[in-house]
């Protein structure tokens, strides 16, 4: 099968390294460090995934989710649900051309196609509140919660806006959950911590269409209800679902509708007649998220993704009961993540798009002609991160034109021919001799002796003998090979959409403002999706069943990391092994090279670096003694993700397709780790630590499911096991209205300079002297309870800290300027080091040091790469390494450390930090805080900092456009004058002239 890009995708990564090549010295600086770096110019994820994606690759949107085929298999409508600009995109079957784009307000991703007319039905939802993200007023559906009907013309595929038909949240539907009173403060943005959403949304979901196209069936997933839409006279009926309806599909009759409902892991049955609820039925656990729906169109079955299970649920439509689950699980733990369906009905195959595991599974269904029912046949490698497939019916003239040229007769009846020719040839020269008079041979003898000059030489010519030409080799042809004669032949093609297409890779330059591709101006970079991290449709030839073998053979292969290791002999990172306490500490938001760019040791730009060895000495002398990782990757894109990354090594389907849209302020509420329908399928380290029996605490991680706010959907044993997480938690002063033995002082990681719930300054280092009265300390507060754990002997295994000051709150008018609270953050990371280091258990210790995303600034390797710290008196003294790794990579780590069994997939086949450690303790003199160079209370200080900051939001997690924040911060550091560097990685454009700032 053919694997490539299009020439659009492969044009945006061309452009991006042509971008990276003219800022000269470490373009050519690359060669030096090949093994760590990844891109989509090399098809390496951060992960370490080596991808080799099925079909050819055209760009789509930012975070595509949705697709659909027209039913004569000529367009693939696609739908972006990504921060910033939503759409749909409209691509040829053919040749895998964009030929329409149509801008939405908002879209969930949910898209079908009626059956029978040129009519396309999409899930809408509201347009964004910041000020120049807002589309334009004629766009349809501004207000959400509507499903937007489109027609196309059959011929070209142009589509046209039909009508609306709203979907509004049925009477008595409840407010997201949130927790107002908690909020002394007043009512941040939705996206706050706590949360405290409070507006009634319907939020239209994957909506399915009757095999008639009179009837639509819409889950609302934050209504508990589904929308049965009546066509012909657009009338709206609701019927009560279970909690989080997702996907919907209707059985091949017409009568009966299904819709998946995400955390009760069941599927409701509606009587599309009646408007009623018939019954549910039981595919999964309890938060098991069933997903993707799919009516088979042959037999009366009904597919169901159970996502969070890796499992396919299989229900007898006739019978209303689970008749069989399939698996996709891969060995190490959950995490394949399947969240699409298709069904092949010619060839009887069902297809399985799998985002946590970039392929796609095909199974053999009843009837298949060539293998047992229910076998898996094969995975097909995708892009990264799939989130739709389908089959795509042979167009008229398509198979024509595949068609295989005659065939030849074979090469051994061809040469006994041309034996037979010869040989009749001779014979007849021989009877055509006899047959002459003897004068007529005899002027052919050879002259006699004494003839004359002359007739010897006419004899010579005319019987001169001729050479022989070598014979040409005649190139054997192989005998084509038929079609096994159980498979049936097809021309269709196999579509999917890659939600992330080949990864990010640099982006020094950012989007130019005068381009077409340039229409995700003015969106909050902070929370980013650029044009770089875009989507994609994979379109390919539907793959035989012996393809489909050679293809699991890639897909198999990609799920490994290329720098798979196994254990060095006498590592430390083994269970019973030297160290036996681990200390986490994650901070927020940086790049390698805004930190780190400096070391001419490691593979930086320190064009591009901001806080160098003058605003973090601490970590730049800690770079010095203990190892310089300069390879080490993200696998968040923001702060929502990125703690579920850091907590749990992993991210559900949930949070990828929902943070998007919550960070784009289409109302989608803040739910992010505080409630059980947001948790990855195994939990988090805190629950594993518990389940194993490991002793753990945790500094002020708020998102791994350890508040105890009211959740209407956790269980009484749920409750209870965020009861005990939340008992081994400091999360500040009141959070939850309960304290701990020594009560609560450490601020959670919400709280960025200010406390999040009680307004006081916070400090990650010791408070300075001059400090507001009641300011907060980290350090501090860390320092005396781990004091107090020394005393008493029960240190514990694991210890969770957050550092979050390095995120900054930019020149919010009357804050610390960036430059004093990173300094801060350097100082905070200096002392509890130190302290550690200065303890009875720093023998047997190991600190990991991370950021839990890299959004906000440049870097010239990748938009994912950040800063890593690895002290242990088992880490190599002052070595350079330059290996890839990424965030599961330092949680296996740990885990190894620990005994404690990976959570799934990511951390299960993820390559340990091998490389940084070495078997003996080495390293292991104490470490002594290097004092800051500036002063911790530096205010941002001039009028027109404050002017350029005024109306921006900075106590908020990630509230301001990256652009403006790298212009702030680089004039706070280096004066009002200075010219900042070019956008980093994930940047987006300015607002055009005479528009405002998107939050302005």
């Amino acid at each position: 099968m053919p694997w490539g890009w299009s020439l659009p995708l492969r044009s945006l990564v061309a452009s991006a390294l042509a971008a990276l090549a003219l800022l000269g010295a470490p373009a050519a600086h690359a060669d030096s460090f090949p093994d760590g770096r990844i891109g989509p110019d090399r098809g390496l994820l951060n992960n370490g995934r080596q991808l080799h994606p099925f079909g050819s690759l055209s760009a789509l949107g930012n975070f595509p989710t949705g697709g659909a085929v027209t039913p004569d298999g000529r367009f693939y409508w696609t739908v972006s649900t990504g921060r910033g600009i939503n759409d749909i995109r409209i691509v040829s079957v053919t040749g895998g051309a964009v030929v329409q784009t149509v801008r939405l307000a908002g879209a969930s991703g949910g898209i079908a196609m009626d059956p029978v007319h040129p009519l396309v039905y999409v899930s809408g939802v509201a347009d964004s509140t910041h000020a120049a993200e807002k589309s334009p007023p004629n766009t349809p559906g501004l207000k959400g919660d509507t499903v937007l009907v489109f027609r196309y013309d059959r011929a070209s595929g142009a589509a046209t806006f039909d009508h609306q038909i709203d979907v509004p949240p049925p009477a008595g539907t409840k407010a997201p959950q949130a927790i107002a009173s908690l909020l002394p403060l007043g009512t941040p943005p939705p996206q706050n911590f706590p949360p405290t959403d409070s507006t009634p949304l319907s939020w239209p979901d994957r909506l399915a269409v009757s095999p008639d196209g009179s009837t639509v069936l819409v889950p609302l997933n934050l209504a508990a209800a589904a929308a049965v839409i009546n066509i012909a006279d657009g009338s709206v009926r609701y019927v009560k679902t279970g909690n989080y309806p997702y996907g919907a599909a209707i059985g091949r009759d017409g009568r009966f509708g299904y819709v998946s409902n995400e955390t009760p892991g069941t599927v409701s049955i509606i009587d599309l007649r009646a408007g009623t609820k018939v019954g549910d039925i039981q595919v999964g656990g309890h938060l098991s998220h069933p997903e993707a729906l799919l009516a088979d169109p042959t037999a009366d079955r009904i597919y169901v993704t159970v996502t969070n299970s890796d499992e396919v649920a299989v229900i007898d439509a006739a019978a209303r009961h689970l008749e069989r689950t399939l698996t996709v699980e891969r060995g190490p733990g959950l995490g394949t993540a399947p969240d699409a369906l298709a069904v092949d009905a010619k060839r009887h195959e069902l297809l399985v798009a799998e985002g946590g595991g970039d392929e796609i599974s095909a199974f053999a269904l009843p009837d298949h002609a060539g293998a047992a029912a229910w076998t898996l046949l094969g995975r097909i490698p995708t892009a990264q991160y799939p989130t739709d497939v389908q089959v795509a019916p042979a167009t008229p003239g398509a198979c024509a034109a595949a068609k295989a040229p005659a065939r030849k007769k074979p090469a051994k009846h061809r040469k006994k021919k041309r034996k037979k020719k010869r040989r009749h040839k001779r014979r007849r020269a021989a009877r055509h001799k006899q047959a002459r008079p003897r004068a007529a041979r005899h002027k052919h003898a050879r002259p006699r002796a004494g003839a004359s000059a002359k007739s010897k030489a006419r004899h010579k010519r005319t019987h001169r003998r001729r050479r022989k030409k070598p014979k040409k080799k005649r190139k054997r042809h192989p005998k084509p090979r038929r079609p096994a004669p159980a498979q049936p032949a097809t021309c269709a093609k196999l579509l999917y959409v890659s939600a992330k297409a080949l990864g990010t890779g640099p982006n020094p330059r950012g989007p130019q403002p005068d381009t077409p591709q340039d229409s995700d101006d003015n969106i909050n970079a902070t929370q980013y999706l650029p044009l770089l991290n875009i989507g994609a449709a994979g379109i390919g030839a539907y793959p035989s069943d012996a393809a489909l073998a050679g293809l699991e053979g890639v897909a198999d292969a990609q799920q490994r990391p290329t720098n798979s290791q196994s254990p060095p002999a006498g590592t430390p990172l083994r269970a019973g092994g030297p160290i036996k306490h681990v200390f986490y500490i994650v901070r927020e938001n940086r790049t390698y090279d805004q930190v780190l760019g400096d070391d001419p040791r490691g593979d930086g730009d320190p064009r591009l670096t901001l806080f160098g060895s003058g605003v973090t000495p601490n970590a730049h002398a800690l770079v010095q003694r203990f190892p310089l990782v300069d390879h080490f990757y993200a696998n968040s894109e923001a702060s929502i993700d990125g703690h579920f990354w850091t907590s749990a090594a992993s991210t559900s389907d949930y949070v990828h397709k929902n943070w998007f849209q919550n960070y784009a302020s289409r109302g989608r509420p803040y739910d992010f780790g505080v409630y059980a329908v947001t948790w990855p399928a195994n939990g988090f380290l805190f629950d594993q630590a518990q389940r194993q029996g490991i002793s753990y605490f945790n500094y002020g991680e708020a998102i791994a499911g350890v508040v105890p706010f009211p959740d209407q959907d956790r269980t009484q044993a749920e409750n209870q096991q965020v009861d005990q997480k939340f008992a081994n938690s400091d999360l500040g002063e009141g959070l939850g209205g309960a304290s701990t033995a020594l009560g609560s002082c450490y601020p959670n990681d919400a709280s960025i300079g200010k406390d999040a719930v009680t307004g006081q300054t916070v400090f990650d280092a010791s408070v300075p002297l001059g400090a507001p009265p009641g300011s907060e300390s980290r350090a501090d507060c860390f320092k005396s309870r781990f004091a107090s754990q020394l005393s008493a002997g029960n240190v514990p295994a694991f210890n969770y800290l957050v550092l979050s000051n390095d995120h900054t709150r930019v020149l919010d008018p009357g804050a610390y300027t960036p430059r004093a609270m990173v300094a801060d953050n350097d100082l905070g990371l200096g002392q509890i080091v130190d302290a550690i280091t200065h303890s009875s258990v720093w023998p047997s210790s190991a600190i990991f040091v991370t950021e839990d995303d890299s959004q906000d600034g440049a870097d010239h390797v990748d938009a994912h790469r950040t800063v890593d710290l690895v002290i242990s008196p088992y880490t190599r003294p002052a070595a350079v390494v330059h290996t890839r790794y990424d965030m599961p990579s330092m949680i296996r780590s740990m885990e190894l450390i620990l005994g404690m069994e990976p959570l799934g997939l990511y951390d299960g086949l993820a390559t340990p930090m091998y490389d940084a450690f070495s078997s003996t303790a080495d390293n292991a003199a104490p470490y002594s805080t290097i004092s800051a160079k500036v002063s911790l209370l530096e205010v941002n200080p001039t009028p027109a900092s404050g002017a350029a900051a005024r109306g921006l939001r900075f106590r908020g997690l990630d509230q301001i456009t990256q652009r403006s924040e790298d212009r702030l911060l680089w004039r706070s550091v280096h004066g009002p004058a200075s010219t900042p560097p070019s956008p980093g990685p994930n940047a987006v454009v300015e607002p055009a002239a005479g528009r405002s700032d998107p939050n302005g």
